[in-house]
């Protein structure tokens, strides 16, 4: 699979790293299944 990188304010990291964390999951996957969700909408 390819890779990008992005930058994201320390905030925005934070709360998505609550997210995983709440649903058991790693913050690469939420954000992969957020992107996907987005372009499929």
């Amino acid at each position: 699979m390819p890779n990008t990188s992005v930058h994201l304010p320390e905030a925005l990291l934070a709360s998505l790293d609550r997210i995983a964390a709440d649903r058991g999951t790693s913050r690469n996957r939420l954000i992969e299944e957020s992107c996907q969700r987005a372009a499929d909408g």
